[in-house]
């Protein structure tokens, strides 16, 4: 009786190299569209940052008019748009004895994707406060939150 011989070298070898390709091949038709997906969110992060890098606001502890003493209390900002980007979606944070409290702009003076601040304009936004404050404020942060990183300034009273 002869000896039984395995597979050749040359076939095992062809074997290993096609298990291989259809192992990729798999795996590829697996990840792709998780990498598509990944890649279409970075791009869109991507040009809306490079867009906010123009993006400013200005205000000065003059343009902050505050009425905490009446019935409805109220915090006015005067915000200047210094940058060329339009803004929207504001939030004004007040700290009073070292609590922070955020408000966003009435419904009069609000800006949003549809009418936005305008590069150029200034705007006095007003802030209906809804908690019952009492103290000294002591600082004013307004955040144009379509552009957060860039559109941001505090101003300490």
């Amino acid at each position: 009786m002869r000896p039984q011989k395995g597979i050749s070298p040359i076939i095992a070898v062809v074997l290993l190299i096609g298990l291989t390709v259809a192992s990729a091949a798999v795996l590829v038709n697996f990840y792709a569209p998780f990498q598509q997906a990944r890649q279409s969110e970075i791009e869109q992060k991507g040009s809306t940052e490079a867009e906010c890098a123009f993006a400013s606001i200005e205000f000065t502890d003059d343009d902050v008019a505050s009425n905490l003493t009446a019935s409805t209390d109220t915090v006015n900002v005067t915000v200047d748009n210094t940058g060329s980007v339009d803004l929207y979606d504001f939030q004004i944070t007040v700290t009073i004895s070292n609590i922070a409290y955020s408000y966003e702009p009435d419904n009069v003076t609000k800006r949003t994707a549809a009418v936005p601040m305008k590069p150029g304009d200034k705007v006095v936004f007003v802030t209906n406060v809804t908690d019952n404050l009492s103290g000294t404020i002591t600082s004013v942060e307004v955040v144009g939150r379509n552009c957060p990183r860039a559109a941001r300034k505090k101003v300490d009273l």
